[in-house]
This record gives C-alpha cells, sequence and structure tokens, in this order.
C-alpha cells in the first residue's frame, strides 16, 4: 500500500511539473521596450557615474570601439584583462543638469548660462546626436549613447574615452521654470551679473610661468570710473546681444560687452573708435 501511494505523488509531482513546464515555455520573453524621445523628455539631475563590469574586458573594448583606444591613462590601468578606474573615477566626475525638449538636448550650468546642446533621434534605443557631442564629450565620436528607463530613473551608457564603459545615472527633477526660459532664450543669465562695478586701473596677474596677464587701462577716451546696472538694464543689454551705451567724453557711445559668468565685464567701443586696438579693452570689476 505504502509502495502504491509513493508512486502516486510521484506520478501526480512528474504531471505537475509538466503543467508548469507547458506553461513557462508559453510565456513570451520580456521585451525593452522601444523608447521615444516623448518617454525621456524632461528635466534630470546627474546622481551617479557607475562603470559597467560586464563591459571592462579589453577584448570587448577592443571589440566594439574602432578607433582602438589608448587603454592605459592616468586614469585607468589594465588589470588581468579588466579595465580598472585608479583615479579620477566616475564618482569624482562634476554635477550635470540635462533637459530633453523638442528633439533636442540641453546641458545647463545653473544659474548662469547654458553650456551646450544638440539636436538628436533616438533609434533602438540609441542616441543619434547631430553635430558636435559636446554634451558627452568624453564619449568616443563613433560610440552610441544607449538609453535605459526605469520609471524616474534614466541611465545613459557609453564608451568613454578612456576605455572605459560608463553608465551616467539621472533622476527625473523640476527646474526654475523661468530661469530655464530665459536661458533657452538667450543661452546667459546675464541680468544675474546685476550690481555697481568700479574700472580697472591695472591688474597683474601670474596665470602661468610664460604668459602672466597685465593690464593697464589705456583706453584714449575719458569713461566713468564706476557703472551701476540694475536687472532690467542687463536684461536690456542681452535682448540687444551684449550692445550697450556707455558715456565717453561727455556723450553716450556704443560699446560691446562680453561676460564670463563671474564678476567682470569686458566692455569695448564698437566701430566709431579710431585708437589703437592694445587700447580698446576697458575692465570693470563688481564691487557690490
Amino acid at each position: 500500500m505504502q509502495k502504491s501511494k509513493n508512486v502516486f505523488f510521484i506520478s501526480l509531482l512528474i504531471v505537475v511539473s509538466g503543467l508548469i513546464g507547458c506553461e513557462g515555455s508559453n510565456k513570451k520573453p520580456i521585451e525593452v521596450r522601444e523608447l521615444t524621445s516623448e518617454d525621456i523628455k524632461g528635466q534630470w539631475s546627474l546622481v551617479r557615474i557607475d562603470t559597467i563590469p560586464a563591459k571592462q574586458s579589453l577584448d570587448v573594448n577592443k571589440k566594439d570601439n574602432s578607433m582602438m583606444v589608448e587603454y592605459e591613462t592616468s586614469e585607468v590601468k589594465p588589470v588581468n584583462g579588466i579595465l580598472k578606474c585608479v583615479h579620477l573615477c566616475p564618482t569624482s566626475y562634476p554635477v550635470k543638469d540635462i533637459e530633453f525638449a523638442n528633439d533636442s538636448v540641453f546641458e545647463y550650468v545653473f544659474p548662469t548660462h547654458i553650456r551646450s546642446f544638440n539636436k538628436l533621434k533616438i533609434v533602438d534605443n540609441k542616441v543619434d546626436l547631430k553635430g558636435i557631442n559636446s554634451i558627452w564629450s568624453k564619449a568616443e565620436w563613433d560610440t552610441n549613447l544607449e538609453l535605459k528607463l526605469e520609471k524616474d530613473t534614466l541611465m545613459i551608457e557609453y564608451l568613454e574615452q578612456t576605455g572605459l564603459y560608463l553608465s551616467e545615472v539621472y533622476i527625473r527633477n523640476s527646474f526654475d521654470q523661468d530661469l530655464v526660459d530665459l536661458l533657452r532664450a538667450y543661452r546667459h543669465n546675464l541680468p544675474i551679473a546685476h550690481g555697481k562695478y568700479s574700472l580697472v586701473h591695472y591688474e597683474f596677474r601670474s596665470i602661468d610661468y610664460d604668459s602672466p596677464f597685465e593690464h593697464y587701462h589705456s583706453f584714449p577716451h575719458a569713461v566713468p570710473e564706476t557703472l551701476e546696472f540694475s536687472k532690467a538694464d542687463l536684461l536690456q543689454i542681452l535682448k540687444d546681444e551684449y550692445e550697450f551705451e556707455m558715456l565717453t567724453d561727455g556723450k553716450l557711445k556704443p560699446y560691446d560687452l562680453s561676460w564670463s559668468w563671474g564678476d567682470r565685464f569686458w566692455i569695448s567701443p564698437k566701430n566709431w573708435y579710431e585708437g589703437p586696438d592694445t587700447s580698446a579693452f576697458i575692465i570693470f570689476d563688481k564691487v557690490e
């Protein structure tokens, strides 16, 4: 009797296993969803950069990279056929804020300017950038940027020039929309530089051994010792493509203003100026 029970249970187990096996064989394989520009549309902030262990083999890198990058650098060393990051590793990379919109990608440096932008299209979950890849400039030029999306986490994977395969991990964010609109319209947030500026008469900076920076104010016309700009003033200068008028020898004359996101304005006269080029640059530094 005991023997017949054992036979019954074994037979039942075989039947159940067979049914499970049939059900499993009828399941469709998990498909990777084809992403579109609409899927990744929006604002994203970089939270970390990972290496992709499965792709760090030298053989894999040589196969996938026709440029044959120089794998051994001060940052990356091959160890037993595997690339290892030994200095300035991905976790030390800078902040990056990007936005995908209207078949373009923008990289912002808040609160001052748009660092770069590219037109793009997405094909087979890969980013096809138009023109020079200035946002992912460390990626090999002939290597695709691969996309993966998991809810509100976006991963952008690529082969870096060091030979490392990297995965930039972003989370959805919400930027100051007024600031974004200003940067998208003019690329720079010049109004943030509002304040009082003082004329620089002399400056010496030992930038490097061969070429120190030395400036003498030698502009051959009388200009104010101080200038004061409101946010509205600078917004108008921005709209006027960095052109404004400054009192010169008692009369208003046109100038170009240059700004590099700091506390200094470089000012140069327009076509009315007939003096030497070496005297054409006027520097004002922010004092308040």
